[in-house]
């Protein structure tokens, strides 16, 4: 079913006004860069190289140093196509953080520098309980790109949701109202934010949403900044000159997917907040699984079940079915025209006013 088609009486209540002037907190940002800071003498602990089959003929063996710049290597937490993350200790402040290390090329060059330097220019500037926060950033000795974070307890939505597979109707409906809309909400919020700053994200999908443990109560963080576009404060119909990104196939816009496209706005990322959405009411993927280029013509065609009946079973409220298919609308201008009015949308449908 092409959204494009079905849904565009839904474009009017989109639109919406911005609430205030826009923060100028990017609007000054010169290219990002990454000191170096002094190291400490190295400290003697074990450790194990971090071993993996290369992404390409151009990614090495990823090997980390006992020390990195002050920072003690630990354990491994988790490994990307461009970075890996583990845990480390920090002298000076006394506590494990996380530290994020950008793999270097087969010829020892960071061929991600530009992303790189974009997500240390973001997280340095964004202030936001969404969004993680930046401790540090520098080059080390032997050239290894690196950030610090702190060291957080949880998990990332996609974590939750391949937990709950096999779970029965009534355990999933529960979980999302409980847990999934909770974080949706946050996330909203916080992407809001990113676009009065100027900032689109261009990667949203589960297991950039990372769910952190306070208590009884998460607290939803949006990650990876690095594919994001900076620019201007830009609302539906103005331009973001020459902005392009990256994405992840499943969740890109149309426009992120189509190279004709020379300007996004906020309503690309709002596709990808719906794309969430449907994945939070459903817990399946807006596209079912398989190859890169068939995903990325899907989404181009507008292929998508509409959630109430992809998954009957869970007795997903109409009216929430179609808010979710108005931020999938292949053709942006049928989008809700902000994060925030898609947030308030899809809470009015699933509780009420």
């Amino acid at each position: 079913m092409s959204t494009a088609s079905s849904h565009a009486s839904w474009s009017s209540p989109w639109h919406t006004t911005a609430a205030g002037p826009p923060s100028t907190l990017l609007r000054a940002l010169a290219p990002a860069t990454t000191p170096c800071f002094s190291s400490p003498a190295p400290t003697e602990v074990p450790f194990g190289t971090i071993r993996g089959a290369p992404r390409s003929a151009a990614r090495p063996e990823f090997q980390l140093p006992e020390q990195l710049s002050r920072y003690t290597i630990g354990r491994l937490i988790a490994r990307g196509g461009m970075s890996v993350v583990v845990e480390a200790t920090d002298p000076e402040r006394g506590e494990r953080v996380a530290l994020k290390v950008l793999r270097p090329s087969a010829d020892g060059r960071h061929i991600e520098r530009e992303a790189w330097d974009r997500e240390v220019s973001i997280l340095s500037a964004l202030r936001h309980p969404g969004v993680i926060q930046l401790l540090d950033s520098g080059t080390a000795s032997g050239g290894e790109l690196y950030l610090v974070m702190p060291l957080l307890q949880g998990r990332s939505a996609r974590a939750e949701i391949v937990s709950m597979k096999g779970c029965d109707a009534g355990a999933l409906r529960a979980a999302t109202i409980d847990s999934l809309m909770p974080a949706f909400l946050q996330v909203a919020g916080t992407l809001q934010y990113a676009h009065d700053c100027g900032v689109l994200h261009c990667d949203l999908k589960p297991s950039n949403i990372f769910l952190v443990r306070s208590g009884t109560r998460e607290r939803a963080l949006l990650l990876d900044w690095g594919v994001s576009v900076i620019g201007a404060h830009w609302m539906p119909g103005d331009r973001a000159t020459g902005a392009r990104s990256g994405g992840t196939p499943g969740y890109m816009s149309p426009e992120q997917i189509d190279r004709t496209v020379t300007d996004l706005d906020v309503r690309s990322d709002v596709y990808g907040l719906g794309a969430l959405l449907y994945e939070f009411c459903t817990w399946q993927p807006a596209f079912r699984k398989g190859p890169p280029r068939r995903l990325l013509q899907a989404a181009m065609a507008g292929a998508i079940v509409p959630p109430h009946m992809r998954r009957p079973d869970l007795q997903i409220p109409r009216r929430l079915s179609e808010v979710v298919m108005a931020a999938l609308d292949v053709d942006r201008r049928n989008r809700p025209g902000s994060a925030a009015a898609l947030a308030e949308a899809a809470r009015e449908a699933l509780f009420g006013r």
